[in-house]
């Protein structure tokens, strides 16, 4: 995407997904605002997004566990 990433803890990459090397729990949206709300949907952290620009569903969010303190 672009060098001016926000500083939010969630990486941002464009190109294709591999989906048979990520383990992490993923999930395609059409909207970084979506992969946020899916993520507090499952009680998941949005670590990364990675823009595919394949229609209609161009994101692909991956998420982790959160964390107890």
């Amino acid at each position: 995407m672009s060098s001016n990433q926000p500083n939010d803890g969630i990486e941002r990459v464009e190109g294709d997904f591999d989906y048979l090397a990520e383990e992490r729990y993923y999930l395609p949206a059409a909207s970084e605002d979506r992969c946020k709300r899916l993520g507090k949907k499952f009680g998941k952290r949005l670590v990364k997004v990675v823009d595919t620009k394949k229609s209609p569903l161009p994101l692909i969010c991956i998420f982790e566990d959160i964390e107890d303190e």
